[in-house]
């Protein structure tokens, strides 16, 4: 019985999806993975630190027309950050996660390629090791946008490339509070996606 019901819900899962690239269905949503690498500001004559960057997340969106193949919506997802290069104590250990809640999204899908982009408007990046002076840091005020390029590889398989460029205006500590930053934080990222969509 448990066996059907699985195949009853795979073969439904296909069928809709089936139909929304077919037209009938004016939605787009993903559940996707991405891994990549984090490129994190040094002082000049460091050496860059290896970061990786691993992420899930989820979109969501609506077709206005079905004419226009361009869908809005919005998107989330949970961020993880390791580094794999020794800490230089002058810089610290940029080891921490970031939850992006919520981003206004816009996309475009056509002929089995989707080229999607979002807003990062919130989210703290917190460190998970405190700096030298016992302080853990919360970098906040986040700003920035990441694109994706997408393509179907099976029916309802995505795989494809990001990239995001992303500031920071503010952080925070258990001692000092919420400041603002004399020059932001800034970011980069480029990795790879592999995903669910419908």
């Amino acid at each position: 019985m448990k066996i059907k019901l699985r195949l009853l819900i795979i073969g439904s899962f296909l069928l809709l999806s089936a139909q929304a690239h077919a037209g009938i269905f004016p939605f787009y949503w993903d559940v996707q993975g991405s891994a990549g690498f984090l490129g994190a500001p040094v002082a000049k004559k460091q050496s860059y630190p290896i970061l990786v960057q691993t992420s899930v997340g989820a979109s969501l969106g609506w077709e206005p027309s079905m004419l226009i193949p361009i869908f809005i919506g919005a998107s989330s997802d949970m961020r993880w950050v390791e580094q794999y290069s020794a800490v230089d104590p002058t810089v610290g250990n940029w080891r921490g996660w970031r939850f992006n809640f919520i981003s206004p999204l816009i996309g475009i899908r056509f002929l089995g390629f989707t080229l999607k982009t979002d807003a990062q408007l919130v989210g703290d990046y917190v460190l998970k090791n405190p700096n030298a002076a016992g302080q853990v840091i919360r970098f906040q005020r986040p700003l920035g946008m990441r694109v994706q390029f997408l393509r179907q590889v099976l029916p309802v398989i995505q795989a494809g490339i990001q990239g995001e460029y992303l500031t920071f205006r503010g952080q925070m500590n258990h001692e000092l509070g919420a400041q603002s930053m004399s020059a932001p934080l800034r970011l980069w990222s480029v990795g790879l996606v592999l995903g669910v969509s419908l």
